[in-house]
């Protein structure tokens, strides 16, 4: 008997009718979640017009989470200066997240943006198991196994409280995506 949150993945047939139903020129979809992305990431970064180091151990960040050349302590920066290392972080790392996750221009705008917010911050490349399973179209693993890290259980011990709410962002869109529902609040955690 099957627990009231346990649902059926949807199926590869689903999938591939969204691949091939996807538009054959990118660009759309491209701009559009980085139209979604760029305010995103300043509203998870915040703004810092000096060099400083977010928390303990931490590298040297600037602007909207920075850790470019740019990023020396002592340095200051405008917002202007930091929404432009932003577009260019963005930039950079898009070629790089379609690598990483093939049919990445496919996905919906909402899963794209959350995916790359996370791979922004460095969740998505330190966790090869959920993009193996992004790339295999197991949404549903993938959104668990992305909570299923030391980084989001120790979070409050790390000084970092709010990355939780972060991944979790990436979590919900990768299982709704899986499912078709929104996810049950008792998955947070990474268990069901």
């Amino acid at each position: 008997m099957r627990s009231e949150y346990e649902v059926e993945p949807r199926s590869e047939e689903y999938y591939e009718a969204i691949f091939a139903n996807s538009p054959s020129s990118e660009v759309s979809d491209v701009k559009s979640y980085k139209e979604n992305l760029i305010p995103k990431l300043k509203h998870y970064e915040g703004f810092s017009g000096t060099t400083e180091i977010p928390t303990q151990g931490d590298v040297p960040t600037i602007g909207h989470g920075n850790t470019g050349p740019q990023a020396y302590m002592g340095n200051t920066i405008t917002r202007e200066q930091a929404h432009d290392l932003l577009v260019e972080d963005v930039e950079k790392r898009d070629s790089e997240i379609r690598r990483l996750i093939p049919r990445f221009g496919s996905l919906p705008i909402n899963l794209q943006t959350a995916l790359a917010a996370s791979y922004y911050r460095g969740s998505l490349g330190g966790s090869p198991k959920t993009v193996k399973h992004i790339n295999k179209g197991d949404y549903l693993k993938a959104s668990q196994e992305f909570l299923d890290n030391d980084e989001y259980r120790d979070a409050e011990k790390l000084g970092r409280p709010g990355i939780r709410g972060r991944m979790e962002s990436t979590s919900d869109a990768l299982y709704k995506f899986g499912t078709g529902i929104n996810p049950p609040a008792i998955m947070k955690g990474g268990t069901l």
